[in-house]
């Protein structure tokens, strides 16, 4: 039996279906089709932790599907455009 690792970038995904075809992703039937006479060894999700109720939800439907999810802090993705932002304005600045 094949075995395989999922890594899947939720955000990525999301905008990019969104976007082309205007519709949600479906995550069972793309596990369905990508784990069909496989072994899976892992399986990752990553997201961006908003802190919400639903986005809390859609993570464990994630984790109910077969995922680890692995969620980074959405204020760190944030805060490092606007120090650099700042930092370029004191530099020009007099």
């Amino acid at each position: 039996m094949l075995k395989v690792a999922i890594l899947v970038d939720v955000q990525n995904v999301y905008y990019t279906v969104r976007g082309a075809y205007g519709r949600n992703f479906d995550y069972n039937k793309f596990w369905a089709q990508a784990t069909a006479n496989r072994e899976v060894v892992k399986a990752f999700c990553y997201a961006i932790d908003r802190g919400d109720q639903k986005q809390r939800e859609f993570q464990n439907i994630l984790r109910a599907i077969g995922f680890d999810v692995k969620l980074k802090p959405l204020f760190n993705d944030l805060m490092v455009p606007q120090k650099a932002i700042g930092m370029l304005a004191s530099l020009l600045m007099p």
